[in-house]
Parts: structure tokens; C-alpha cells; sequence
């Protein structure tokens, strides 16, 4: 069995505590309208991409020595896909509106779930299937030069940002181009970890601080938030993209460096991380439609109780429906 290592638990506990904050972030009506507040949202937004990067990281670490294409895929869709699907197919008919079920309804129907056109997050989930798709030539990649590795991914980097996210998140394929080189980088830093970690020993800071730099360059440059568009669509360059992925290299090897023996709360955030993932756009669109927030009128504070009560009743759910089905909640919450 592979063996997990703390800064992998750190970093799957930050990364979930960082994409819930960031929805939270209208809903606490935190807007972008003063300079420390774009800061701070260029800064939380975007963090999905350090979940690629931790994805792209653990094929290598835990499936590539073991690799078998379908076992792989199956375990992956298991994990995954059907929650996805146990949560989505009810939310279509609760967040949409069917008259007849003719073709042109099914036809919609069908499009809502491949593209996860539902809430904030879910269209995740069909990407990252896509991107299971395209294992083998993830392990071809891994089978390359070091010199070449990094070539395709410098020349994929252009490619995303120039190319910039989809309109709404809602193309698999648009997604899976955008964020291919972060996905290579996990793998890449995977497979050459020890190499790494000898030429970063020391260096973790300096890194945080070009990240943190290329938040102010961000809003410096007027970009605020993600950056959405057509493909072939020329906007000038996405400079969140580079943003996430440096701040992405840098929480990996700050905590490689400092993130010893993680507590009972870092192991139970981790391990629910998928259930949390799935639960917390729910509780947002409740909590908006409750009209619940903001609850002082203190951005700040109430973005603080928001996530906090979001997170908190997510892992509450997985834990009582894990208590429940046992090790069948995998395929409810993927806990």
C-alpha cells in the first residue's frame, strides 16, 4: 500500500478549505471593490487548481507503479463519477425546469450532466473524468526525458494561458486543455520528488513570494478573479493561471518542508475532502435562497461564519452518512 504522506494531507485539507472559502466569498458579500479585497480575491479564487495539481501528483504516486488502465478508470469513475451522478441527476430536476420528455429535453438533459452546468464546482467533475481518459498519455509523458517533460510543459502553459478558462466552466474539453500542464506538473514534481525537494531545500519562501507577487501583478494588471473566454478568443494573457500554479509548487514544498505528523482535524478535513467538494455548493444555494447571509454586515466575519458553517456541516454530513452506509458512502459522497 502506498504510503500517504502528511504534506499530501495537509495539502488536500488546505485545498478544500480554500475552494469552499472562495464560494463564500459572495454569498459573505465580500466584493472585489477596494485593493485589499482584490487582493484577497485574487488570492482565494482559483484554487481548484491546486486539486489538479494534488491529482496530477497522486496518479503518479499511487497508480503509476500499478498501472492498468481499465482497474484504474474503474476505481477513479467509482470514486468519483457516481456520486457525481447520485448528486446531480436529483439537483437537474430541482434546479431545472422539464416540461416533456421529448428529444430536445433529454438532449438538454444530457448536456446539463455532461457539462456539470449545475453548481458552482460541479463542473469539476466531468473534466477531471475526461482527464482520467487521457491516462495513457499521462504515463507516456512520465516515460519521457526530463529535458522534454519540461518542454511540453512550458508549451502547454502558453497554450492555457493564452486560452484562458471556458465561458462558465462549461467545456470538459476547454478545461482539459487549460489545466493539462498543472495535472503534468503534479506528476512531474511526483516523479522527480527527491531531486526537487534537494534543489527547493531552503528556497520554499522565495517561491511563496513570486506567487504572492503574481497576486499583485494580477490586480495590478486589472485582472480580477478567473479569467473565462472562447478558446480562439485573443484576451491577452491569463495571468491567474500562473497565479495558482506557482502558488500550487510553493504550498507543496512549504509543507514537504514544515507539515509534520498532521492532526486528528487536518486527517478528517483531508479525508472528506471529496464529500465536502460535493456538499458545500449545496449548502451555498440553500443559503442563498434562504436569504441566511450576510448575518452582521462585516464582510469579513461573515465570510469567517459562512465557510465555516459550510465546512463544518459537510463534514458533519459525510461522517453521519458514512456512519450509515459504511463504506458504500464512497459512492454517495466519495467518503
Amino acid at each position: 500500500m502506498t504510503r500517504q504522506l502528511p504534506s499530501i494531507i495537509y495539502y488536500r485539507a488546505i485545498s478544500i478549505l480554500l475552494i469552499a472559502i472562495g464560494h463564500c466569498l459572495n454569498l459573505a458579500h465580500l466584493f472585489p471593490d477596494s485593493l485589499p479585497r482584490q487582493l484577497f480575491s485574487n488570492f482565494i479564487v482559483g484554487a481548484t487548481t491546486l486539486f489538479v495539481f494534488i491529482s496530477g501528483y497522486l496518479f503518479h504516486h499511487v497508480f503509476y507503479s500499478k498501472f492498468k488502465f481499465v482497474d484504474f478508470l474503474k476505481g477513479r469513475l467509482a470514486r468519483i463519477a457516481i456520486p457525481y451522478l447520485v448528486l446531480a441527476i436529483p439537483s437537474i430536476f430541482v434546479l431545472h425546469t422539464f416540461n416533456q420528455f421529448g428529444t430536445a429535453e433529454i438532449t438538454r438533459f444530457g448536456s446539463i450532466l455532461a457539462t456539470g452546468n449545475l453548481y458552482w464546482i460541479y463542473w469539476y467533475i466531468p473534466f477531471i473524468c475526461l482527464t482520467f481518459c487521457l491516462a495513457p498519455l499521462h504515463v507516456r509523458f512520465i516515460s519521457l526525458a526530463m529535458r522534454v517533460q519540461l518542454l511540453i510543459v512550458v508549451c502547454l502553459i502558453a497554450v492555457s494561458m493564452l486560452g484562458h478558462r471556458p465561458i462558465d466552466n462549461l467545456s470538459p474539453w476547454h478545461s482539459a486543455i487549460y489545466f493539462a500542464p498543472v495535472y503534468l506538473v503534479g506528476i512531474f514534481v511526483s516523479q522527480h520528488r527527491q531531486r526537487l525537494l534537494r534543489l527547493m531545500e531552503g528556497r520554499e519562501f522565495y517561491l511563496l513570494a513570486i506567487a504572492l507577487g503574481m497576486v499583485g501583478v494580477q490586480t495590478a494588471a486589472g485582472q480580477m478573479k478567473n479569467s473565462h473566454k472562447a478558446f480562439l478568443e485573443y484576451q491577452g494573457f491569463d495571468l491567474m493561471f500562473l497565479n495558482k500554479l506557482l502558488f500550487a509548487l510553493a504550498l507543496f514544498f512549504l509543507l514537504e518542508r514544515f507539515g509534520k505528523a498532521p492532526s486528528a482535524l487536518t486527517k478528517l478535513i483531508a479525508s472528506t475532502s471529496f464529500a465536502i467538494f460535493f456538499i458545500h455548493p449545496i449548502l451555498i444555494k440553500v443559503l442563498i435562497r434562504t436569504n441566511s447571509f450576510p448575518i452582521t454586515g462585516q464582510s469579513w466575519i461573515d465570510l469567517a461564519l459562512a465557510s465555516g458553517f459550510i465546512v463544518t456541516v459537510a463534514i458533519l454530513l459525510a461522517v453521519i452518512v458514512k456512519a450509515i452506509f459504511g463504506h458504500r458512502s464512497r459512492y454517495l459522497l466519495g467518503y
